[in-house]
């Protein structure tokens, strides 16, 4: 039993990003519904990628004697999910940064303080490959949301701590949900 052409365009655009051939009106359904941002591909379909492969060739690799052959196979299948999804700015960025933390991890102490300059590292680079980027919203989106990410919410999390695993979890994902906000709003 297959899926029908408009279930099948929803599953191409979940997956791989590819929206092209989702009808008109189930376009402007998710958008009233306020749920459109579900069909685009983001950095955490690259980072649910590189979790899974990481935790699948850690646990091959328990005393991490081929860290650099795991570092080079993940990212090359990041690589091929960015070429899948057409090189969109979000998934770009998210793999430029998994990369250059993985090359952190493998060669220098990878400090939390050192990811605000990761990720500048990558919007330079995605901008010295395409400069009009800096014109485009994901990508705008996308950069200052981590860094509020990033900057924020360390701050936030030292606010307030608990004992209680279920409040410790909702203060920080609070937390996250705030520091993306704040950078993102003026956008």
């Amino acid at each position: 039993m297959g899926l029908d052409e408009g279930a099948r365009s929803i599953c191409s655009a979940l997956i791989a990003g590819f929206d092209d051939d989702i009808d008109k009106e189930v376009l402007e359904s998710f958008s009233h519904s306020g749920t459109l941002h579900i069909l685009s591909v983001s950095g955490l379909h690259v980072g649910l990628i590189y979790l899974v492969l990481n935790y699948i060739l850690s646990a091959i690799d328990r005393y991490k004697r081929y860290k650099l052959v795991q570092f080079i196979f993940i990212s090359i299948c990041l690589w091929f999910f960015a070429l899948i999804t057409g090189f969109s700015a979000p998934v770009l960025r998210s793999v430029i940064m998994f990369n250059l933390l993985g090359l952190g991890n493998l060669y220098f102490r990878n400090k939390p303080f050192n990811q605000i300059n990761i990720l500048s590292v990558s919007a330079f680079v995605l901008l010295v490959y395409d400069p009009l980027l800096i014109r485009d919203i994901g990508f705008l989106l996308s950069f200052s949301a981590l860094f509020g990410i990033l900057y924020f919410n360390p701050k936030f999390s030292k606010l307030y701590t608990s004992k209680n695993k279920f409040l410790d979890y909702v203060w920080k994902s609070l937390c996250v949900s705030v520091s993306a906000t704040i950078t993102t709003l003026p956008i």
